[in-house]
């Protein structure tokens, strides 16, 4: 897995809870944002494929990392728990999506184009990593060579 993948999923996996900026009214109407939110997140199962992610990284990571990463993953997916990923997610979605549009989103996601998304969405995320993986090899690979080549002519 690249440098700059293993970075983005780490940030993404690991990053601490954003608090939500701006005025969000009275408390009725941030309830009320705050459950629309959740709701979506059941719907498209965004704690779930979060976590999904997690075990595909960290079963890329422990064919890389020997025997002392595998007792590490252990004890790290115990502490695991879905509902504390959504407790990280809920005020992103709030910073970034009125209540009229998470409304829209969740009408949509229970479409069958919704319903699809969300079934080939994680299928979709591992061949992205995949193809994600091979082109910052490739990259990688590339750069090597043009600084070894660099490094002949001085």
């Amino acid at each position: 897995m690249s440098t700059a993948i293993r970075v983005l999923l780490i940030n993404f996996l690991l990053a601490t809870p954003l608090i939500c900026c701006g005025d969000q009214g009275d408390d009725a109407a941030a309830a009320k944002k705050e459950a629309t939110i959740r709701e979506l997140l059941e719907i498209t199962g965004a704690g779930k494929m979060g976590t999904q992610v997690m075990e595909q990284m960290g079963a890329a990571l422990g064919g890389q990392a020997g025997p002392d990463f595998s007792g590490f993953w252990v004890e790290f997916s115990k502490g695991v728990k879905v509902e504390d990923l959504e407790n990280l997610i809920v005020p992103i979605y709030a910073k970034h999506f009125e209540q009229g549009e998470l409304e829209e989103l969740i009408r949509f996601n229970k479409t069958p184009v919704g319903q699809k998304l969300i079934a080939k969405m994680p299928m979709i995320m591992q061949e992205s990593m995949t193809a994600g993986m091979e082109w910052g090899r490739k990259l990688g690979e590339d750069a090597m060579k043009r600084y070894q080549e660099r490094e002949k002519k001085k």
